[in-house]
């Protein structure tokens, strides 16, 4: 009788362990999908533009816009559930008069309204609400509004964006 009768070799496991997890992990996240959100952010100021993008990145793909045409080419070709906006967009319009015009003139109705303004006031936060907007929030940008924004409810995700 051999001293080794009670125990099992497996003298292959070793090729089915992973050498490198470092190496294992990459590899997933290539084959990985990632499922976000989109988002589109209209803004005449690109600093505010990149801050919204570095904020919401962790569950938005955004699609920064800073002119109306821009935002009007992105509700086109996307399905977009978030739209955030500032309020002062040049001299010729509000957000809540751009929102308004690619309602009526595009059908553009996202699940989440948010505007962000430099200057907040009770009545641009009136006339916000009243126009359909979910929340106003003040610039700077903080945590309040990161936290808000990442935790939004939203319906089944349908945008899959491949990792690369």
């Amino acid at each position: 009788m051999s001293t080794h009768d009670e125990t099992f070799h497996f003298p292959f496991i070793s090729n089915l362990l992973p050498r490198k997890v470092g190496a294992q992990k990459s590899l997933f996240q290539q084959r990985s999908v990632l499922m976000k959100e989109k988002a589109l952010c209209l803004d005449d100021d690109p600093l505010s533009l990149r801050l919204v993008e570095h904020l919401l990145k962790k569950r938005y793909e955004v699609i920064s816009c800073a002119t109306m045409d821009s935002a009007i080419r992105a509700v086109r070709s996307h399905s977009l559930d978030l739209f955030l906006c500032d309020y002062h967009l040049g001299e010729r319009f509000t957000g809540a008069e751009a929102y308004d015009r690619l309602r009526k003139e595009f059908g553009y109705n996202p699940v989440h309204r948010i505007l962000i303004t430099s200057y907040p006031s009770p009545e641009i936060e009136a006339e916000t609400l009243a126009s359909g907007f979910d929340r106003v929030f003040a610039k700077p940008l903080r945590q309040e509004f990161q936290l808000h924004c990442l935790n939004l409810k939203m319906p089944r995700i349908r945008n899959i964006i491949a990792a690369g």
